[in-house]
């Protein structure tokens, strides 16, 4: 069985079943297996979460123990890391980001994981104004100290490092934009399902598997 790691926030908690359920039937007759670090309003290395549900940061979930406990020997592995973002709300320092992300690399690579990455689809200064920000922030990330040119600058930040990871062990995905909705933080009701067939595609295209 090939195993899939999931890191993400809350549009990959949203659809997790469908997008299991989507790689497994792509898969046959290979098996999967799989192992997840999720939850809405979570961070990569800040505590996060929305009203009482409060997760710790997904770099400390244990998330790599489970990974080392559940793994065959020479089992390929491949993980997902998305919904990056949350953290820079939390007002974590880009470079504590970057780190924590090349931290993550680093503990992948013992896996031999094939690594794919979404970047932030927002480019705030033309994706969403001020005002907009500062309602979003209210609704989200009410306790958020970030100001909306912190913000831009430092999605900027991590957008450059993750662009320049690519190599042929990490795939950047750098064309989720067009499913985002208005927020620009979720993906769109009616976009939801083709957005995560499409990931589906990255994640299972080197096994020449046809969605």
């Amino acid at each position: 069985p090939i195993l899939f790691i999931f890191l993400g926030a809350s549009n990959l908690a949203r659809s997790l079943d469908g997008l299991k359920v989507c790689i497994k039937r792509c898969m046959l007759p290979r098996a999967a297996s799989f192992l997840h670090a999720i939850g809405p309003g979570r961070g990569y290395v800040s505590r996060g979460g929305i009203l009482n549900a409060v997760y710790s940061p997904i770099l400390d979930s244990g998330i790599f123990e489970a990974v080392r406990r559940k793994r065959i020997k020479n089992q390929q592995v491949v993980a997902l890391i998305t919904d990056i973002g949350n953290d820079i709300m939390y007002d974590a320092s880009p470079d504590k980001i970057i780190g924590g992300l090349q931290y993550l690399y680093n503990l992948l690579d013992a896996f031999e994981t094939n690594i794919f990455i979404t970047s932030i689809p927002v480019d705030l200064k033309n994706d969403i104004s001020e005002l907009c920000f500062h309602i979003l922030r209210k609704v989200y990330f009410p306790n958020s100290p970030v100001t909306y040119s912190q913000a831009s600058n430092n999605i900027k930040a991590i957008n450059q490092f993750i662009l320049q990871s690519s190599n042929p062990k990490i795939s950047v995905i750098d064309d989720m934009k067009s499913f985002y909705g208005i927020d620009k933080i979720h993906y769109s009701i009616l976009k939801s399902q083709l957005a995560w067939s499409h990931i589906a595609g990255k994640l299972t295209a080197s096994f020449d598997i046809n969605l």
